[in-house]
């Protein structure tokens, strides 16, 4: 599934309103808080200097708002689309939980995740095998749009969704796509040359360029 020419920008959205304490955020749908849309502007103007040829976006609603601040920012207007696959994982019961929360309302659970991570239901959620395989199907399906443009496509979704995306392109396996740290309007860039897999030539932080 891997392109042979053509670079992405996998954009990680900015922070919503309801992320304090680091809790599961999958399914819900809160919107850009006051803080994320600020970060978002600013990174938007640093990544207008960047030409794209075509933005693809999750439909929950802090990547779509985060999309429009991306597509505003912009002199030359490059065109959004939504993919439902796109998506970040439904955690469930543990949505909107912290990992101490989880463990506590769900011990027996949070073992299994520990003990075998790819093979995990979220109860009342989503299995991490199948979110892994819808990612990666829209990643199989984006391929011609990405060697066929010459500038840059920019995918702008979840911290799951973008590593599976970025693992299944950098060739890592599925034990490895949870190392790739995204933080909230973190983004990576890879480009593709013909080879068996992408180069990962950019993994950048918003701190990195004085925004906070």
């Amino acid at each position: 599934m891997t392109p042979q020419a053509g670079t992405v920008i996998l954009l990680r959205h900015t922070r919503p309103d309801c992320a304090a304490g680091n809790r599961y955020l999958g399914w819900s749908d809160p919107p850009l808080g006051e803080a994320g849309r600020r970060t978002a502007e600013q990174v938007a103007r640093l990544l207008a200097q960047r030409p794209v040829d075509g933005i693809i976006c999750s439909p929950l609603r802090r990547a779509r708002e985060t999309t429009a601040i991306m597509a505003a920012a912009r002199i030359k207007a490059a065109p959004a689309e939504e993919d439902e696959r796109l998506k970040e994982i439904n955690f469930g019961a543990f949505e909107g939980k912290t990992f101490a929360e989880a463990s506590q309302s769900h011990p027996r659970e949070i073992e299994r995740w520990s003990q075998d991570p790819e093979n995990f239901v979220f109860p009342g959620g989503e299995a991490i095998s199948a979110f892994s395989a819808r990612v990666r199907e829209a990643g199989l399906a984006l391929c011609p749009r990405i060697e066929e443009n010459q500038n840059a496509i920019l995918i702008v979704a979840h911290a799951g969704s973008l590593r599976v995306l970025a693992g299944a392109w950098l060739g890592l396996s599925p034990s490895q796509y949870w190392a790739l740290r995204l933080e909230y309007a973190g983004w990576a860039t890879i480009r593709f040359t013909g080879g068996e897999w992408g180069e990962l030539v950019e993994l950048a932080s918003p701190a990195t360029f004085g925004i906070m």
